[in-house]
Parts: C-alpha cells; structure tokens; sequence
C-alpha cells in the first residue's frame, strides 16, 4: 500500500473592518481592521500557534495581512510566500 500524504486547507477572512459592519462590499478598498477586527486577529493568532503550514497565501490588501500575520509568517525560515 502506498503511504498518501493528507492534504488541508484552511480558509480565514479577514477581521471586522468599518464597511462589513454596515454591509458594504470593501472589494479592493484597503480599509483597515477596527478594535473588534484586530481582537478577531488576535484570537485567530492564539488558535493557530504552533501550527504549522506549507504554504500561506494572503491578500496584500492590509486588513488580510493583519488579520492572517503573513508577515510575521514571511520571516518563517523556508515558508514559501505569495
């Protein structure tokens, strides 16, 4: 039997910016995370410690880079970004 490698993947939007709490579509409007946006962040950072990953690709928009830390993750020697 050969011995299969299980893939995942892990899908994260980004924290609360001022449009999503009125509904609009902030499409390519680089809007920042608000205070609740950036404890969401925060809590996603804690639920993810020490987890590894293979590959992260985010957004460049600052409310995904925020939100995912992929530039934090960016400095993970041989993690290869996007």
């Amino acid at each position: 039997m050969v011995n299969q490698k299980q893939h995942e993947i892990w899908l994260f939007r980004h924290g609360q910016t001022t449009w999503s709490l009125t509904g609009q579509h902030t499409g390519r409007t680089d809007l920042p995370l608000t205070e609740a946006g950036k404890q969401q962040a925060e809590s996603l950072g804690r639920y993810l410690a020490g987890r590894k990953f293979d590959l992260v690709l985010s957004s460049p928009l600052a409310r995904a880079a925020e939100t995912s830390g992929w530039r934090d993750m960016a400095r993970s020697p041989g993690l290869p970004t996007i």
